[in-house]
């Protein structure tokens, strides 16, 4: 006997079609639909080379041919309309797996660039500052070592990590 999958055949309501790409559409959230196929896909994670970002990525068929797309730009072409030209899209709150239009925002290159390297930067930085305050390094020294005030090192040592990225809009 045949097992039945969980409603994974059945297309949501809200999932939208997705200009461009004839027979596919996407929910608000990010699952890819294909009506050729009658179910959900399951795409695959990848992951960039230089920081170790994640994506969720689906590989779509497009005028008789195979083209990989990011699953943020898919949802954004179908919730938000074309990404204008030299513009990525972005995800606010830095987590790659999260596909929600909510999350979604539109910036140039260069803007998305320096919010990546700031993050980046703070998440190492966080890790450091932390790992040296519990080796019983004084709050002067990780300062010094760091060249950051007194006040950036007590906000990395007295928040989480979240909560230090938003405080520095990244």
């Amino acid at each position: 006997m045949k097992k039945k999958r969980k409603n994974d055949d059945i297309m949501d309501i809200d999932a939208r079609a997705i200009p461009g790409f004839v027979g596919y559409h996407i929910t608000a959230a990010g699952r890819l639909y294909s009506v050729h196929r009658n179910r959900y896909l399951k795409g695959e994670i990848c992951r960039t080379k230089k920081f170790g970002l994640c994506y969720q990525q689906y590989l779509l068929r497009q005028n008789g041919k195979n083209k990989n797309c990011r699953a943020h730009r898919l949802v954004y072409m179908a919730y938000k309309g074309p990404i204008p030209e030299k513009m990525v899209v972005h995800h606010s709150d830095g987590h790659g797996l999260n596909n929600s239009i909510e999350n979604l925002q539109v910036m140039t290159q260069r803007e998305h660039a320096r919010k990546i390297m700031i993050r980046w930067y703070l998440c190492k930085i966080y890790d450091s500052v932390h790992e040296e305050k519990k080796r019983g390094m004084s709050i002067s020294d990780i300062t010094y070592k760091h060249n950051l005030t007194d006040e950036i090192i007590e906000i990395l040592l007295r928040k989480n990590l979240d909560e230090v990225l938003k405080f520095f809009n990244v």
